[in-house]
């Protein structure tokens, strides 16, 4: 909708936008509480609404998590943080093809939810590749009509074509290719280095929040991480 030379899906977007990222620094710290969608109550999210009370109390800015958790937390995040919802899924860890992931929230649902965001996955390298990225583009249609912010979390897949999902080149396509399709944030791998990590974002015109990744040894090597990616 546009009234006279104001886009009313844009003042959707920003204001959206602005329960996620700091103003001041453009930087966010989002606590991921979707992995039940895919994996089931694995360690330390068997109880979610004391992982989202837990996490509110830390200072987080955001929680991403899926619609059916949704409905559990909102007590504990409304007014304090805001909510980016999983809208894909429909595969498992048991299932023939964990990568082949459907559509299961319409965008439209999402605002009706009152959701900050929605994050789509992108599997580069996956046998489904092209229908996860056709999941993007069409979520991003969708979004821009809406003024809904669209998070693609590009995660490049090991196979017979990519050795290392964390290799530089790798990690670039996959950021630029969500930023193709109109995703308005990229979450993706940190490369490892804030050398090789300055040119993803250098390649990327939209901005790029990083993925937890694997379990580190201790606190220090997380927060060098945090430290080398924010450089």
């Amino acid at each position: 909708m546009i009234i006279g030379a104001v886009d009313m899906s844009q003042v959707g977007r920003t204001l959206r936008l602005g329960r996620i990222f700091y103003r001041k620094t453009g930087r966010t710290v989002i606590v991921s509480m979707d992995h039940g969608l895919f994996l089931g109550p694995i360690k330390g999210l068997e109880r979610p609404v004391d992982v989202a009370r837990k996490a509110i109390e830390g200072g987080a800015n955001a929680i991403l998590t899926s619609p059916g958790i949704c409905q559990h937390i909102v007590p504990e995040i409304s007014g304090c943080a805001g909510l980016i919802l999983r809208i894909d899924g429909a595969t498992t860890t048991y299932g023939p093809d964990f990568y082949d992931t459907r559509i299961i929230v319409s965008v439209e649902d999402a605002v009706r939810m009152n959701a900050d965001a929605v994050i789509v996955m992108g599997y580069i390298g996956a046998e489904k590749e092209s229908k996860t990225l056709e999941n993007i583009g069409s979520v991003a249609r969708e979004c821009e009509k809406l003024g809904m912010p669209l998070f693609a979390e590009m995660m490049p897949v090991k196979s017979e074509r990519i050795a290392d999902p964390y290799d530089v080149a790798v990690v670039s396509l996959a950021a630029r290719v969500g930023a193709e399709l109109g995703a308005d944030i990229i979450k993706t791998y940190y490369t490892g280095s804030e050398e090789t990590f300055k040119e993803v974002v250098r390649r990327c015109p939209v901005p790029i929040v990083v993925a937890g990744g694997p379990k580190m040894e201790s606190e220090g090597q997380a927060l060098r991480v945090v430290r080398e990616a924010i450089n």
